[in-house]
């Protein structure tokens, strides 16, 4: 794997992969906590893009 040797983090593609869901259920609750994570982490880096992403729209009063 590229990203582990280049020092970068694992795409959210992989994350979920990595936890192997059984059914879309689990699907959507894996990756809606990967996407808040996210948010959380670059909150302070980027509010703008993240905001403007179609994903976060349903999160935003």
């Amino acid at each position: 794997m590229l990203h582990i040797k280049a020092g970068l983090k694992p795409s959210l593609k992989e994350k979920v992969f990595d936890k192997q869901p059984q059914s879309m259920y689990e699907l959507r609750n894996i990756v809606k906590r990967m996407e808040d994570i996210e948010l959380m982490l670059n909150s302070g880096n980027n509010n703008e893009d993240q905001l403007e992403s179609p994903s976060y729209s349903s999160t935003i009063d």
